[in-house]
């Protein structure tokens, strides 16, 4: 039996009591072909360090979700070295998003180590 990866979203904008926007609520249901996935708890330094799912039995990449442990620092984040599309924030998260077959996650925290967790799925 094949396991599947389960996503539920939703967002909402208010301003005090009002709701300015609020988007519909998604919930996506993936059938992994391979059923592996890779939850790593690691100390991200301010050099720049890196994740390749293929070295921890992650043939095809699924989905991708980084938590910043830390209560002050952020973590930037991209798949090219020295390259950094995103950002998390202290005590905050990205994703969950695919990343594409055969990336490597590349990760740097700004000011000072920080405890990331990072849960990679096989597609």
């Amino acid at each position: 039996m094949a396991r599947s990866v389960n996503i539920t979203r939703s967002v909402s904008i208010t301003s005090g009591s009002t709701t300015i926007l609020t988007l519909p609520s998604v919930t996506k249901q993936k059938t992994q072909t391979t059923d592996r996935y890779i939850l790593l708890t690691k100390s991200v330094g301010t050099s720049e360090e890196s994740i390749d799912p293929s070295t921890l039995d992650i043939s095809t990449n699924g989905y991708c979700y980084i938590i910043n442990l830390d209560a002050t620092n952020y973590v930037e984040w991209g798949t090219t070295t020295t390259d950094y599309c995103g950002k998390v924030e202290a005590a905050d998260y990205a994703g969950p998003f695919q990343l594409n077959a055969g990336k490597t996650l590349y990760l740097k925290a700004n000011t000072a180590a920080c405890e990331v967790q990072v849960l990679i799925t096989a597609k």
